[in-house]
């Protein structure tokens, strides 16, 4: 305060020394101290004065040293006026020179002062513009967010809904599904299965009392239990067409499959063909009468002439199967198979089936039909019989050709060694988009191989049905200990 009253003594009371820190008023009294030197020897009185001054401002510097500075950068205002300073008079030379060195000290002052408060309210600015991009940032963020969250939903649900159609059409099941499915199974397994065993127990004295009637009168004829597990019933193409045949069995044609029949081994025209249980047992009455010599019923399904046997058998016996997947028909590619071919009498593997497909545009030149071609079947034997051909059902893929549901290949026999070679190709013609085919009831292609059996083949059926019964009869009898099946009862259609 000592300094400032000092300053505002010699310069004049309009000055801006109020505006000064402490340092800048050092600097001030240090250009007042060193302009005083130069300054010419002025009265005694004069000097004693400016003494006085300097020895009460050490005297004020010691006592508020550590209080002087309370002026801040934020306090300065620099738009005052630094002209308003006293004039002197004209004498004094050396104190307008001060004058100027001070206006020019405080100008310079001035300008960096405002430089820096320029610069800090730019920087303060640009901290307020970043604050703000900021929070928009944060704003677009959170809606970008917020969008791609709705998107992402709506696209689950698409692929959900998508795999719940493709689910129905492959099977699949979640894990809830598959345990409600787990126990179904089970159920319809258990009652499938009791229910097999009901009717095969409540048939199978008739089926005994049948072989046993076949084999007293001689007629060379043997009755099994069979299981037809396909759908339609297969008849050969090359059947030839009767007037006067038996009496229609509905139930084995219409039947719901799987379904228990009886398959007749006719050793007197080496035919094979089956009965549904109720044809059986019409049958089976008749058998009785003819075995009492009484008078042969008269009825709705009375055989003209023996009960025992048809009278116009189908000449040919379904002796092979294997199914040909479609899948790469809906991707339109070509691929060959080498499959194994299933007996439907013992269901073991019998042959090896080589067929393509050819689903390729640019060879077939149509994109809503595909190629088959059968390259041939190798793994039969020649005791089996002869015309071996091969037919393919369409109807149930929903598919044809050439007009026609059912493809037939060429009568091929065996002369040497076990492949029969039919190189044969036909064209499939769609009726739903190429791209549904390999899916639902177009998932596969049936091949069923039939053939004019032999003597061979019935023997090899029958001895073959004898043996596992045999197998399965002693497993049961090690399992009760021998006190239920024993003798010919275990063996119902044995001669």
């Amino acid at each position: 305060m000592a300094r400032r009253e000092a300053a505002l003594a010699m310069i004049g009371p309009d000055s801006n020394v109020d505006m000064l820190n402490d340092d800048e008023l050092d600097q001030l009294m240090m250009s007042l101290q060193k302009h005083k030197q130069l300054r010419k020897p002025r009265p005694e009185s004069r000097l004693t004065e400016i003494d006085d001054d300097e020895e009460s401002e050490r005297s004020s510097n010691t006592q508020l040293g550590k209080h002087d500075s309370f002026a801040t950068m934020e306090s300065l205002d620099y738009d005052t006026n630094l002209t308003s300073w006293p004039s002197p008079p004209e004498s004094q030379a050396p104190f307008a020179q001060l004058r100027m060195d001070l206006e020019q000290q405080l100008e310079q002052q001035k300008s960096e002062y405002e430089e820096k408060l320029t610069a800090a309210k730019l920087a303060n600015v640009e901290i307020a513009e970043l604050r703000k991009e900021k929070e928009e940032m944060q704003e677009m963020l959170a809606k970008a967010k917020a969008e791609a969250e709705i998107l992402l939903r709506a696209q689950a649900e698409e692929f959900e809904s998508r795999v719940k159609g493709i689910a129905k059409a492959t099977g699949y099941l979640s894990d809830h599904e598959k345990k409600i499915a787990a126990g179904v199974v089970e159920k319809w397994k258990s009652y499938r299965a009791s229910k097999v065993v009901d009717t095969l127990l409540q048939y199978a004295g008739m089926l005994k009392e049948a072989q046993t009637l076949s084999c007293m009168l001689g007629k060379k004829v043997v009755y099994q239990f069979g299981m037809i597990t396909h759908e339609p019933f297969p008849i050969s193409q090359y059947e030839m067409p009767v007037e006067m045949g038996d009496e229609p069995d509905d139930l084995l044609v219409y039947e719901m499959k799987p379904s228990i029949v009886v398959k007749v081994l006719d050793f007197n025209t080496n035919r094979i063909y089956f009965w549904s249980l109720s044809k059986f047992k019409d049958r089976l009455r008749i058998m009785r009468s003819q075995r009492d010599h009484a008078t042969p019923l008269v009825g709705q399904d009375s055989p003209k002439t023996d009960p025992f046997v048809d009278q116009q058998p189908r000449q040919f016996a379904l002796v092979g199967m294997a199914d040909v997947p479609l899948y790469a028909v809906s991707q339109q590619r070509s691929q060959r198979f080498k499959l194994d071919v299933y007996s439907p009498h013992t269901f073991n593997i019998v042959a090896e089936i080589d067929v393509s497909l050819i689903s390729d545009p640019a060879i077939t030149g149509d994109g809503h039909s595909f190629d088959v071609h059968l390259h041939g079947v190798q793994g039969f034997n020649a005791f089996m019989g002869s015309d071996f051909h091969i037919q393919v059902d369409l109807t149930k893929a929903n598919l044809s050709t050439e007009g026609r549901n059912i493809f037939v290949s060429k009568k091929r026999s065996l002369s040497t060694g076990s492949t029969l070679k039919y190189d044969q190709r036909f064209t499939v013609d769609c009726h739903v988009p190429i791209q549904d085919v390999g899916t639902g009831s177009s998932r596969t292609l049936r091949f069923e191989i039939f053939v004019k059996p032999i003597r061979v083949l019935l023997e090899s059926l029958q001895s073959w049905d004898e043996i596992r019964s045999q197998d399965e009869a002693s497993k049961f009898d090690e399992a009760f200990g021998g006190r239920v099946v024993t003798g010919n009862s275990r063996l119902p259609f044995q001669h």
